[in-house]
């Protein structure tokens, strides 16, 4: 069995739910990914671009936060070895959902990724 360990540098949020308790995500927010069957929590540790959900242009960079109903591009950080792929290359394991507090907040696909060594995570 191989085990690749990623971390994860680009993900586009499509689509941005009601989150439950805060009014905006921002950067340093701490949520768990659902990936295929890997439940790790993750980083927000930048939102690169808040972008338009039906043609794809980029509406601000480097923004504060993003709310309900917003798209956006964002670099996350993996707590733990986490395996994915990006949405290209393998779909089921490109599609990841965003949860906190037990409430689904936002869903996305892996845009790309950074590999690292086992030994660097």
């Amino acid at each position: 069995m191989y085990l690749c360990v990623f971390n994860v540098s680009n993900y586009c949020l499509h689509t941005l739910l009601k989150p439950p308790f805060c009014r905006e995500i921002r950067e340093g927010f701490t949520p768990i990914i659902d990936c295929h069957t890997a439940h790790v929590a993750c980083v927000f540790s930048d939102i690169k671009q808040k972008i338009d959900r039906k043609t794809g242009e980029v509406l601000e960079l480097d923004p504060e936060g993003v709310s309900e109903g917003d798209a956006c591009i964002v670099e996350m950080e993996p707590t733990k070895p986490l395996s994915l792929e990006s949405f290209h290359e393998f779909p089921p394991l490109g599609r990841f959902s965003v949860r906190d507090m037990r409430h689904t907040v936002a869903v996305g696909v892996v845009k790309s990724i950074t590999k690292c060594q086992p030994g660097d995570v």
